[in-house]
This record gives C-alpha cells, sequence and structure tokens, in this order.
C-alpha cells in the first residue's frame, strides 16, 4: 500500500526552529550596483556578494558591498514601524 504524498513530504522536511533561522540570517550582504540603474542585492555568504561586486565592476559599473544586519519585526507591531517611517519623510 502507498503512503500518502502529503506523509512523504512531511517526513522528509529538514526542522528548522526559530532560533536557527534567525542564526541564518545574522550576517546579511547588500551589494549596491550602479549603471544604468541602481539595483540591490542581498546575499547571504561573503564570497557571493564579493563575486557580484567583481562582476558589476566588470561591466563598468560602480559597486559597494556593506555588511547588513535583518531584523525580526513582528508582525502586530508594522503598524507602528510603517507610522515611524512616514514621519521620518
Amino acid at each position: 500500500m502507498a503512503a500518502h504524498p502529503e506523509s512523504i513530504g512531511e517526513a522528509s522536511r529538514p526542522h528548522l526552529g526559530r532560533a536557527e533561522a534567525l542564526s541564518r540570517l545574522r550576517d546579511c550582504y547588500a551589494v549596491v550596483v550602479a549603471g544604468k540603474t541602481v539595483r540591490k542585492h542581498l546575499y547571504f555568504n561573503l564570497p557571493a556578494a564579493q563575486r557580484a561586486v567583481t562582476r558589476a565592476k566588470d561591466r563598468g559599473a560602480t559597486a559597494h558591498l556593506v555588511l547588513v544586519r535583518l531584523v525580526p519585526v513582528d508582525h502586530r507591531q508594522l503598524d507602528q514601524l510603517d507610522e515611524a517611517v512616514s514621519a521620518d519623510a
């Protein structure tokens, strides 16, 4: 008798706890490329971000790599965050 696909999918999915998820987002790298337009990219490891900067510069664009920190925000606080951003604008 064959197992239901849902059972197979659920059993094969690795478990990722909240703390581990947050630790995986601890170090992020933003690359800002100014060529014909300004583009922003987010990378989760330094070598990939450095390669992106090199490729952009090889194309003749200006590129900057910036270490950024992602901060989790409780969805219930989004209205307050939106108000604070609007007040600063």
